[in-house]
């Protein structure tokens, strides 16, 4: 296996690449613009609506604003009361034996990605990264990233002792937010 130490620019590249990346590809799913066009229109209309109202009386206007934040805020309670006793129910419960989970293949199973940002913690490091590696999910399915300070020298160096020492430990890359350009790469075998 391979650990891949990222430069301060790899990493904004890849971030860059991640959030232009979706604006260009499903700029409907994308957060860039925070408001649609009919969003906009809409609360420009309340907003003209609450101005000619508080100009034709004031006092009338903002009655009528606090009774609606009011009744939103009563329904929204009483909605959340609903969903909370309907989640209570014995028949919304699913319950997965251990060897049903165990029964489904690999391939069906997600990639999960794990972030573990750490700064200033040697000592902790070395306990986390084997919990981790203990997890009982397939290797290929665990995308492990550690996030490292460029500061932190015994941190990442104890991430390092870790990885290299460890069997089968899952991928890691440790991004280095501060660094000078170099890329620290360091080759590991699988156990």
């Amino acid at each position: 296996m391979r650990i891949r130490v990222l430069s301060w620019s790899e990493a904004e590249r890849n971030l860059e690449g991640s959030v232009a990346r979706l604006q260009r590809v499903a700029p409907d799913q994308s957060a860039h613009e925070s408001l649609s066009r009919r969003q906009r229109n809409v609360l420009l209309g309340l907003l003209l609506l609450i101005v000619v109202g508080s100009v034709v009386n004031v006092l009338d206007t903002f009655v009528a604003i606090l009774s609606i934040i009011t009744a939103l805020y009563i329904a929204i309670t009483i909605n959340r009361a609903v969903l909370f006793v309907r989640s209570r129910r014995l028949d919304t419960i699913e319950s997965v034996s251990d060897e049903e989970a165990r029964a489904v293949p690999d391939d069906e199973l997600p990639v999960y990605t794990i972030l573990v940002p750490a700064y200033r913690e040697p000592e902790v490091i070395a306990v986390l990264l084997r919990n981790l590696e203990r997890l009982e999910y397939p290797r290929h399915k665990l995308d492990v990233k550690l996030i490292l300070e460029a500061d932190d020298r015994a941190t990442i160096d104890a991430a390092f002792i870790v990885v290299r020492t460890t069997a089968g430990c899952a991928i890691v890359r440790a991004m280095d937010c501060r660094a000078t350009g170099d890329v620290r790469d360091a080759e590991m075998t699988e156990g």
